[in-house]
């Protein structure tokens, strides 16, 4: 038996009953407007925004991983301004400062080579963050991530360990930024003693609070400020490496240097690197100076352009910092060589890229 509903309290179709008269039956058929079925449809579609309505009433966030809206304002940030905060975090000019000389004492001529080699872990993580966050963008990144993905307590650890470590980097940063700051005002002044400044343990602290502060007042007025200022910063130092490069090429290329050395493509082969030890030394140095990209991925609740933007902007940060370390470092060897004779087989403890002259570019 087949028992047929009818919406609402109206009563069913009338029967209509005939005759055949080719065999003698009668049959009775059941009407079955079309309008009915009309309105059964429109039922239907009424009802299915409520089921939806109800899943948006447990999911705040309209996502399907249910993660919560932090009142950031939203579409503030392009493609290209993420790149810029994400080259201003790595700090081309400043990390090469800090890098290069220790890198080179360790790897000698292969240099180039255990930069690009620290690259590969850089850019593997940069895709797998491109997509946590295409799937779920959340300024938490690694914190929301790991909850969901392993639970609460490898979330917590994983957030408390970048904060532990960004502490830890950025004071350490602040004072070498202080000691180039008097380093800075001794050669505009002509005055070598300003930079004996940094001795001073009192001021030494009270500069680095002073870098400090100054960096909480740029946050503290808002993303747009801190991207005019990121504007600032990164074009400054794209423009002096640009000129550094320029300089250290020609200089290299004319022959009026005594340390310059031809280049080879062998430095970009990191088989040989004489012993393990000199490999993960350098490693251990190469790596850092990859440090910040992820900031990219900080800001993916404000950007604009869909989920992407922040994915694609880490990553384009990391493929345009290789490109820029491989050329400033082939112009620094270049021009100035790896070893005390300029040969890269000498006492690579005297090398001139590590020497005080080379350091403040």
């Amino acid at each position: 038996m087949i028992c047929t509903t009818y919406p609402g309290a109206q009563p069913p179709p009338p029967a209509i009953s005939f005759d055949d008269p080719t065999d003698g039956f009668h049959c009775i058929t059941q009407q079955q407007p079309s309008a009915h079925l009309e309105r059964a449809k429109h039922m239907t579609q009424i009802t299915r925004p409520s089921a939806r309505k109800t899943v948006e009433a447990h999911d705040p966030a309209g996502t399907e991983h249910g993660i919560s809206g932090k009142g950031l304002k939203t579409g503030q940030l392009g493609l290209l301004a993420v790149v810029v905060l994400g080259i201003s975090s790595v700090a081309p000019a400043y990390s090469l400062t800090s890098s290069l000389g220790p890198a080179v004492n360790a790897v000698g001529l292969q240099l180039p080579a255990i930069f690009i080699v620290a690259f590969i872990p850089m850019i593997l993580v940069a895709f797998a963050y491109r997509e946590l966050n295409a799937d779920s963008p959340d300024s938490g990144t690694t914190f929301t991530w790991a909850t969901k993905a392993f639970g609460p307590f490898i979330g917590w650890m994983g957030g408390w360990g970048l904060l532990a470590a960004n502490i830890i980097v950025l004071s350490n940063l602040a004072g070498v930024a202080v000691d180039f700051f008097y380093l800075f005002l001794a050669q505009v002044f002509g005055n070598p003693d300003l930079a004996d400044l940094t001795s001073n343990k009192a001021l030494n602290i009270a500069t680095c609070l002073a870098f400090v502060a100054l960096a909480v007042w740029v946050s503290y007025r808002g993303l747009h400020a801190t991207k005019l200022v990121q504007y600032a910063m990164v074009g400054f130092q794209v423009v002096v490496l640009g000129v550094f490069i320029v300089m250290a090429l020609t200089h290299a290329s004319s022959g009026d240097t005594p340390t310059a050395i031809a280049f080879s493509w062998d430095w970009f082969d990191p088989t040989k690197i004489s012993s393990f030890e000199q490999f993960a030394a350098g490693m251990s140095l190469a790596v850092f100076v990859y440090w910040g990209w992820d900031v990219c991925l900080t800001v993916n609740e404000e950007t604009k352009g869909g989920k992407g933007t922040a994915g694609k902007a880490g990553t384009t940060t990391a493929i345009a910092v290789l490109g820029l370390y491989v050329a400033v470092i082939v112009a620094t060897m270049m021009v100035a060589g790896v070893g005390g004779t300029a040969s890269g087989s000498t006492t690579r403890t005297t090398s001139p890229i590590s020497s005080p002259r080379w350091r403040p570019l």
